[in-house]
């Protein structure tokens, strides 16, 4: 009984870990921060947050206070937002590796929740409480494993790919994106038994819960501080007094343009406001 109420705990916390990161990242979206990464990751973050605590309501009625039907039908609940989980975090994957296939590989995404919310649908009649813990049938577990598995290892492979390729191009990239595919990696052998049924570890799988949210959020904070160059094309500095451009970088492929233009137009625009707002 004590593993239990310990396994609840460790549940409650973690749900309230990850709704307290979704509300720090949402505060960045509204200062301004409008970018895909922030607003998947807070949609990932809150989904996940959502499934711990009503998986915690879930174990109350399993073990506390005993009820099936409730306990059934706060274990579909519990799915029905992981799904969601697992849908904005991998597209919040997608637009931080590849943003380029991004547009190509939600619709894939998308089925895949889809056939993993009707395999569950189907399911129901066969759910059953052994002990303390839910059993889902084998059909629903060769659902998870056919149709989930193979999207759950495409993202950790995507970060572990992304963080490879960027040994040669951005070091402080590679680093970062290795950290969220270690992540990636934890989260989902920590949280897969929860469906497919270890009632001999799950309790104490349960305290990894709020390391790895925290974790994971310090390696997304990290990661997205080098989103900046996808914002920035060009950078130019500009003598104050004569208008002659000092240096210049680019951030993006193709044509450069010649610099000196560039800086006569913007010294030109900013002596124009500038007598606009003294006159």
């Amino acid at each position: 009984m004590l593993e239990n109420w310990l396994g609840f705990c460790a549940l409650i916390l973690s749900g309230i870990a990850g709704l307290i990161i979704c509300y720090k990242v949402f505060i960045r979206i509204v200062r301004g921060n409008r970018s895909k990464l922030y607003k998947f990751y807070s949609l990932g973050s809150v989904s996940f947050g959502c499934t711990l605590l009503v998986l915690a309501v879930n174990r109350l009625f399993l073990f506390a206070y005993p009820h099936p039907t409730l306990g059934i039908g706060t274990a579909v609940i519990t799915n029905f937002f992981s799904f969601f989980a697992f849908l904005f975090l991998t597209l919040f994957t997608f637009y931080a590796t590849f943003p380029q296939h991004a547009k190509k590989l939600t619709p894939m995404l998308i089925t895949v929740v889809i056939i993993l919310g009707v395999g569950l649908m189907l399911s129901i009649g066969g759910i059953t409480i052994q002990g303390t813990e839910i059993a889902y049938p084998i059909q629903f577990k060769l659902v998870m494993l056919c149709a989930g598995g193979p999207l759950m290892v495409l993202g950790i492979g995507m970060w572990s790919y992304y963080s490879h390729i960027m040994k040669t191009k951005s070091l402080p990239h590679s680093r970062r994106a290795a950290g969220l595919a270690v992540m990636a990696l934890l989260m989902t052998v920590a949280f897969v038994p929860e469906t497919l049924g270890f009632a001999a570890i799950i309790n104490y799988l349960r305290f990894t819960y709020i390391p790895i949210i925290i974790l994971f959020y310090i390696c997304f904070l990290r990661f997205a501080e080098l989103e900046w160059p996808q914002k920035v094309h060009h950078l130019y500095l500009i003598h104050q007094d004569n208008g002659i451009a000092l240096y210049d970088h680019t951030f993006i492929a193709g044509g450069r343009p010649d610099r000196n233009l560039v800086a006569g137009g913007i010294t030109g625009v900013a002596a124009l406001l500038q007598e606009l707002t003294t006159s």
